[in-house]
């Protein structure tokens, strides 16, 4: 009877083993099908990795190439800033005799530039995987887009622009004036050369054209790129958690002597405050709360800054008295100048 029932348990058993290879065979697709998946998501991951990697490298090429344009602005705004003064001076006739003698720097107040050279190939890398890019960096791109475009074309139109006007200034007197010769780069002053240039109306013209294209235009434009650039390199640097450049992004604690009133003549004041973590300048009546114009400060150092109202920008400077505290406050551009003595 035992061998009976030994039998039909084998026979069962031989009668299961095709289920069981079947079961077997789909285990092992199971695991290759989950293993191919595995090394398909960690592909992924790695290619992702790779490519924020990437991104991050170009990033942060740009991010060095907008200090390195930002700084090319610098130069540009301190040589427009050194010309307003002297502007200044010769359109409301505050020059003298002496005054051209011994300031080479008024001599050659027309005839020379400083171009803003702005680089792009790190932009350009960038921009050659845009279609690449994450959908989060599609803001920065844009505004880059608007730096390195129309931004940076109206700074090279007057690059341009203030170029001829300086060869139209030096051909003028190259062919109307027999002391040209003469001048060895204007190292060399002739008493003809200073008679033209105090008292020739035709100089004088140029001088007012050179503050209108160079200053009004070609410096404005370049103050406008460059706070535009700025932000991008601020928020660049956020992005990849990079230290910021603190000689071109200033802590508004640094310049707290700013604050105070000043005041520029019997009616009107000026109020300079911080407001979060911004200096602004509010013109204002005398005895009234009513802001007229309002301007931020944009400090350069101690002593210099930028302020701007719109669209439009000049120059400011702080005076200090023998204490080395705040005495006065000036706002200038060409031939405008206004100073707020500090009153609190």
């Amino acid at each position: 009877m035992i061998p009976f029932f030994r039998k039909i348990r084998k026979k069962m058993a031989d009668d299961n083993r095709p289920l069981k290879y079947m079961r077997y065979a789909i285990g092992e697709i199971i695991l290759v099908v989950i293993g191919i998946l595995i090394a398909l998501q960690i592909n992924t991951w790695n290619e992702q990795r790779k490519d924020k990697e990437r991104t991050n490298r170009l990033l942060e090429s740009v991010q060095k190439e907008l200090l390195i344009n930002i700084k090319e602005t610098d130069e540009s705004i301190a040589h427009y800033r050194s010309k307003d003064s002297l502007i200044f001076e010769v359109l409301n006739k505050k020059v003298t005799y002496d005054d051209y003698k011994s300031n080479y720097s008024l001599r050659i107040i027309i005839y020379n530039r400083n171009d803003v050279d702005i680089i792009e190939d790190a932009f350009k890398n960038l921009i050659g995987f845009d279609s690449e890019l994450p959908k989060e960096l599609d803001s920065i791109v844009l505004k880059l887009k608007g730096v390195y475009g129309s931004e940076k074309e109206g700074i090279l139109n007057y690059n341009k622009r203030v170029e001829d006007m300086v060869t139209s200034n030096l051909k003028e007197i190259e062919t109307n004036k027999k002391w040209f010769s003469d001048m060895s780069f204007f190292n060399n002053i002739t008493d003809d050369m200073i008679e033209y240039q105090l008292n020739d109306s035709i100089y004088r013209n140029r001088v007012a054209n050179y503050s209108m294209l160079g200053i009004r235009n070609h410096f404005n434009d370049i103050i406008n790129y460059r706070k535009k650039a700025l932000n991008l390199y601020e928020e660049i640097s956020d992005y990849l958690d990079l230290k910021k450049d603190s000689s071109i992004v200033k802590n508004i604690n640094d310049y707290k002597h700013y604050i105070g009133r000043y005041q520029a003549d019997s009616i009107y004041n000026a109020n300079v405050i911080s407001e979060n973590n911004v200096l602004k300048l509010n013109l204002e009546v005398k005895y009234d709360t009513i802001i007229l114009v309002p301007f931020t400060l944009y400090p350069d150092s101690k002593t210099y800054f930028i302020s701007n109202n719109g669209d439009d920008n000049y120059f400011g400077q702080l005076f200090f008295d023998e204490d080395n505290e705040v005495s006065k406050l000036s706002i200038s551009k060409g031939s405008l100048r206004v100073e707020f003595k500090k009153i609190d």
